[in-house]
């Protein structure tokens, strides 16, 4: 595992403005984000002592990408780095926040965090149409929500081609918002528990 210094935000700070494993978004909250990663945040080295320290919160801008044009969205099963998290169903792509981004002194920086992390794993290079903010995942169900916080986007960019490959993801399909209500049928640890989270609270279904 790599040494790069990502941001994270203490366990308690996290759960003052996202209490449940789902917080949507309200008024205020992009707000309130901005303000705890100013007052509250740090850069840690990502190490594996980081991803075992369930005192802090390693802060992830998560996004379920959506091609407008066909109304579908992208999915994929895991694999990288986090192996936790190896071949579960996601269809939130994002990752950490590093210095260059800014995210912990301008408000714009968990976006710019965001949008490198969609190149990477798109490879490629195309307008975001529309950007909303769903809320926070404060999921302590497994140990990788334990560990992590996620800043939870709805991304539309139309002309996405499915990718071949990727850092973090294989088997790249398109899925329906029926596709996705059906994905609670599968058995416990095939879906990525942030991603049903998402599904189960009715903002992209």
């Amino acid at each position: 595992m790599s040494t790069e210094l990502v941001l994270c935000v203490r366990r308690s700070a996290a759960v003052m403005i996202a209490p449940d494993p789902f917080t949507p978004a309200g008024p205020g909250m992009a707000e309130a984000i901005a303000a705890m990663l100013l007052d509250r945040a740090s850069y840690r080295p990502r190490t594996p002592e980081l991803e075992a320290d369930e005192d802090l919160k390693q802060v992830i801008p998560y996004a379920a990408v959506e091609d407008p044009d066909r109304g579908l969205f992208l999915t994929y099963a895991r694999h990288g780095a986090e192996g936790r998290l190896a071949d579960r169903l996601s269809l939130g792509l994002g990752g950490h926040l590093i210095p260059a981004d800014g995210a912990q002194c301008e408000s714009s920086g968990i976006v710019r965090g965001l949008l490198r992390e969609l190149k990477e794993e798109l490879c490629q290079d195309l307008p975001i149409s529309t950007l909303q903010l769903l809320g926070l995942l404060n999921d302590d169900s497994d140990p990788v929500g334990r560990v992590h916080l996620g800043v939870a986007y709805h991304v539309k960019i139309s002309g996405l081609q499915l990718p071949q490959g990727g850092p973090e993801g294989k088997d790249w399909k398109w899925a329906s918002r029926a596709d996705l209500r059906g994905w609670h049928q599968f058995a416990p640890g095939v879906v990525e528990s942030w991603s049903m989270r998402l599904i189960e609270s009715g903002l992209l279904c």
